[in-house]
C-alpha cells in the first residue's frame, strides 16, 4: 500500500520543521532532496536557492553552480530548470527502496523542469513513501502533485492530529516486534514468551509519548528556523 504525505502551506508556517521532526522518529533511510534559500542576498539583491541531497548533513553541503536552482527577491525569480532536471531528478530516482523519498520542497521554480516533474510523478506512482513539502501555488505541476491519484487534505485542525497518527501513515506500524503489529497477537508462543511484556511496555511508552505531541506543537517549535521557501 502506498503511503505518501504531502504537507502544504505558506512560507514560514513550519513545513520543513515539521518534516525534520517527523524524520527524527523514523528509522528508514532517507533519499531525495532538500532546498534552501540562503539568508544573504547576492550583489544584485537576489537570494540564492540551492538543492542538496537529503542524505547530506548541513556540514556536508556545498553551494556551487551545479546545485544552484535559482535566485529570487520579493517580486521576481531567476530559475535554472536544468539543475532540477539533472541533479534533482537523479536524487529522486536513486532514492533507496524501502526508505523514504524526501522532497523539501516542491514549488514554482521547477515549472519548466519537465524531466524533474516526471521523476516526481513517477515517485508518487511508486511504492516508496514520499514525504514532501508543497507550496500552495496554483501551477499545473503543483496541481498535478497535490491531486495525483487522489491525495489527502487535513479534515481537522493541526492540533487535532498527533505525531503517532502521522507516523502510522508513513511507517505503517511502530511496533517494536512483528508479533505486535496486529491485534490480537497471533504468535503461537505469545503465552510463553518471556520478553513479550517488555516489548508491549515499550510499545505503550512510544505510543503514549507520540500521541501526546500534536502537529500544531511541532509547527510552533523552531518558529524562527530558516525556511526553504522563496
Amino acid at each position: 500500500m502506498k503511503r505518501h504525505l504531502l504537507i502544504c502551506g505558506e512560507r514560514g508556517v513550519g513545513k520543513s520543521t515539521l518534516i525534520r521532526r517527523l524524520l527524527e522518529h523514523s528509522t528508514r533511510e532517507v533519499g531525495g532532496f532538500v532546498t534552501k534559500r540562503l539568508p544573504v542576498a547576492d550583489e544584485n539583491g537576489f537570494f540564492p536557492i540551492y538543492l542538496y541531497p537529503a542524505s547530506q548533513s548541513e556540514g556536508e553541503r556545498r553551494n556551487e553552480t551545479a546545485n544552484l536552482v535559482g535566485t529570487c527577491d520579493s517580486r521576481s525569480s531567476i530559475r535554472h530548470p536544468e539543475v532540477f532536471d539533472g541533479l534533482g531528478a537523479q536524487l529522486i530516482e536513486s532514492a533507496p527502496s524501502g526508505g523514504i523519498i524526501l522532497m523539501d520542497e516542491l514549488g514554482f521554480l521547477e515549472n519548466d523542469a519537465k524531466v524533474f516533474q516526471s521523476a516526481v510523478l513517477c515517485a508518487l506512482d511508486g511504492d516508496t513513501p514520499v514525504l514532501a513539502a508543497v507550496k500552495p501555488k496554483d501551477t499545473p505541476f503543483l496541481r498535478a502533485v497535490r491531486g495525483h491519484q487522489g491525495g489527502y487534505r487535513l479534515l481537522k485542525a493541526p492540533q487535532e492530529y498527533t505525531v503517532y497518527q502521522i507516523l502510522c501513515v508513513t511507517e505503517g506500524s511502530l511496533a517494536p516486534v512483528a508479533c505486535l503489529e496486529h491485534a490480537p497477537n497471533a504468535c503461537p508462543r505469545s503465552g510463553q514468551c518471556p520478553t513479550l511484556p517488555l516489548w508491549q511496555g515499550l510499545e505503550d511508552v512510544v505510543r503514549g509519548y507520540l500521541s501526546g505531541v500534536t502537529l500544531r506543537e511541532l509547527m510552533l517549535k523552531d518558529a524562527k528556523a530558516q525556511s526553504t521557501d522563496c
